[in-house]
């Protein structure tokens, strides 16, 4: 039952490679996403406070 990080079947290099290669691709859409929506986010603060001024 004790199922370790990288233990388990098949753990080969290229399995760790592609796992690699996908979490680089999530953390670099996360980090887009993010900053889109912070973008989107300061725009509407922006506007607000200038309707609202």
């Amino acid at each position: 039952m004790a199922r370790g990080p990288g233990r388990g079947r098949g753990a080969t290099a290229g399995e760790t490679e592609r796992k690699i290669r996908v979490v680089k691709r999530v953390m670099l859409w996360t980090t887009l996403v993010n900053a889109f929506f912070f973008l989107v986010i300061v725009v509407l603060v922006l506007a607000l406070f200038r309707g609202g001024a």
